[in-house]
């Protein structure tokens, strides 16, 4: 009787003809292909991958406690509330070898947090903040100096408004201290000095609330600017 299976049949391999040498060649492509996809990473985008970045000052206290200086600052973050809190974290931090030191004593003022209204940045403290037992009253002025001058500069926000303990800052005699920018000290920072700042509170403390006359501590104890401006007052009784 004639035989009527396929040539491979005889050898198990069905009617295809395809040999043990077949399927081994493709298992080689498979694992070539496999190979060359796993070498190659998924992209995963990254914040703000390609953003230039900017240059911002932060603003401290030199080590003799006489003035305010700065250092320069590169960011690439752009989102206004992340770089509050990034400026204000190098701010509270200040690297040990630029020769300065956080203007306010953070190892016994607490910062709490901030909130923004419009352009007005409310920065909260706990209650020792106006303890003058921990810190003189020249250097609070400066501290205030130097949040203005290095918070600013973040795009929409133009005034300061220090809360202690969900409380606005007073001045010596019972005052709201009210907000603040980088207009209502001194204009050049190096004129930001322990010297002119403690012979103002002298005055201050002798006459009644300053005047705001350029020397040493600006009046920031009301919402007149004393050019016609009008400024913000800040959180209110938020």
């Amino acid at each position: 009787m004639m035989d009527v299976r396929g040539k491979g049949q005889g050898r198990g391999w069905g009617r295809t003809g395809r040999g043990p040498s077949f399927f081994v060649c493709v298992f080689l492509g498979l694992a070539q292909l496999l190979t060359g996809c796993a070498g190659v990473a998924p992209e995963r985008p990254q914040g703000n991958a390609g953003a230039e970045p900017h240059t911002f000052d932060i603003y401290y206290l030199d080590t003799e406690l006489t003035r305010l200086a700065s250092v320069p600052y590169q960011t690439e973050t752009t989102d206004a509330d992340a770089l509050v809190d990034e400026l204000l974290e190098r701010f509270f931090d200040i690297p040990p070898d630029i020769g300065g030191i956080c203007p306010i004593p953070t190892e016994s003022v607490e910062y709490l947090g901030y909130t923004r209204q419009d352009i007005v940045l409310n920065v909260n403290f706990d209650v020792n903040y106006t303890d003058t037992g921990l810190w003189p009253a020249w250097q609070e002025v400066m501290a205030r100096a130097a949040l203005a001058k290095t918070l600013t500069q973040v795009e929409g926000i133009d005034y300061i408004c220090i809360y202690t303990g969900d409380i606005p800052l007073m001045d010596t005699h019972g005052n709201p201290v009210g907000v603040f920018g980088p207009a209502d000290f001194i204009g050049s920072v190096e004129d930001v000095d322990r010297a002119r700042v403690e012979a103002k509170e002298a005055t201050d403390s002798g006459a009644g609330a300053g005047t705001g006359d350029g020397e040493g501590k600006p009046s920031t104890t009301g919402n007149d600017r004393g050019d016609g401006e009008s400024k913000p007052s800040g959180r209110g009784d938020v």
